[in-house]
């Protein structure tokens, strides 16, 4: 329970006092609550995205993403922005790992912030509501794929931990986990495919990784930045292809 409370203060906002001493080896044995986490924030999103009956779907898409961003504290988006900037610069791997580090936000960075939280706005409204409660687990299941295959790039950092403590298992965890919510979302709003839940997970995950894996060759391994890049570049990917894929096999009749 210890180490659940630590993560669930690291990976969220949530006002929780910790009252004991941590160390590291807490936030590395403590990474196997990040699948559980994530449904944590999920929870909210969903019910929140049961007013749409009362509000015009955009303003509510606005309501959905500020608590989302307030739950996680921004703290992926800073690596989204970061990451786009390093990348951006078009620089070598030392010039990368410096940009990463700097707490200066760049143009890159800025856009990447602007396109993707008009991305989740304009998405959200047209995405299935079960998608509301998905996307912080298929996020968080992509940053342990990505922590799992790939070194860490530089001797510390904040991601090490996470990268020293992710292990195959936790992601069998996620997908037990995504694969049991998928199977109650299919029966109770009646969709015709578990596919339409399904293939969007694995389309946004193994891009994201083919993505991060590639960035990752460039740097000699990953960093906390490209960790949370990996999360919120796969949230948006989700909620596009689940909206996809609900579109098509609806019309196909899956």
């Amino acid at each position: 329970m210890k180490r659940f409370v630590v993560m669930l203060t690291f990976l969220t906002r949530i006002p929780i006092p910790i009252k004991f001493d941590v160390d590291n080896i807490d936030y590395v044995k403590g990474v196997v609550w990040t699948p559980l986490i994530a449904i944590i924030i999920g929870v909210p999103l969903f019910f929140t995205g049961m007013l749409s009956e009362f509000l015009n779907p955009y303003i509510l898409s606005v309501f959905i993403l500020a608590i989302y961003l307030m739950l996680s504290g921004a703290l992926h988006i800073d690596g989204l922005a970061d990451t786009m900037d390093a990348f951006g610069s078009n620089r070598g791997k030392s010039r990368m790992l410096e940009i990463l580090k700097d707490t200066k936000m760049g143009t890159f960075g800025v856009l990447s912030i602007v396109i993707y939280c008009v991305g989740m706005v304009a998405l959200i409204p047209f995405a299935p509501p079960f998608s509301l409660l998905l996307f912080p687990l298929v996020g968080r299941s992509a940053a342990l794929l990505c922590a799992r295959t790939n070194d860490y790039a530089r001797e510390d950092g904040l991601g090490k931990s996470f990268v020293q403590g992710a292990r195959h298992w936790h992601n069998a965890i996620s997908i037990v986990l995504y694969l049991g919510l998928a199977y109650l979302v299919v029966r109770s709003i009646g969709l015709q495919s578990v596919l339409a839940v399904v293939v969007p997970a694995l389309l946004s995950v193994a891009i994201t990784w083919l993505v991060v894996c590639g960035m990752s060759k460039k740097l000699g391994g990953i960093t906390g930045d490209l960790i949370g890049f990996s999360i919120e570049f796969t949230q948006i990917s989700f909620l596009l292809f689940v909206y996809i894929a609900t579109v098509i096999f609806a019309q196909v009749g899956v």
